[in-house]
């Protein structure tokens, strides 16, 4: 084990591959100030790697989708679900047999969709049901 003294503080510490030439608080709070100058680049490149690896679409296709259907859920119009009380996000329809992209949906429309199993007959059948039951519209 090889020793060290800290580059940040001079404390002698145990160096470890991850470290460096710091010990581990020195290191520790480095990171956090890292992790807090780079955020937003850092959760732009997450978001571009999930849409690419699950719809096969870049970050720009997806403002493309928002601004073709001018913003709100297709279905029901509302905004998208509150993300961290930052901004509305709309989640990504898609057919889950061929992958491709039908537009964008809230988290309510988009999973009501998905646990009907994308079925146009079942969805017949629950709007039948809700006239002749008596909706609440």
């Amino acid at each position: 084990m090889e020793k060290r003294i800290c580059v940040k503080c001079g404390v002698l510490f145990i160096k470890t591959k991850s470290k460096g030439g710091r010990c581990k608080p020195c290191h520790a709070a480095y990171s956090v100030l890292w992790y807090k100058k780079n955020k937003k680049r850092i959760l732009k490149k997450r978001r571009d790697r999930h849409l690419t690896v699950n719809y096969g679409i870049t970050s720009e296709t997806y403002e493309s989708l928002v601004k073709k259907q001018k913003g709100p859920c297709v279905i029901c119009q509302t905004s998208g679900q509150l993300l961290k009380g930052q901004h509305y996000t709309l989640h990504i329809d898609h057919n889950h047999k061929s992958g491709n992209v039908r537009g964008l949906l809230c988290n309510k429309c988009n999973g009501g969709i998905g646990l009907l199993g994308d079925s146009i007959q079942i969805l017949k059948r629950a709007v039948k049901y809700l006239i002749e039951r008596g909706s609440s519209e």
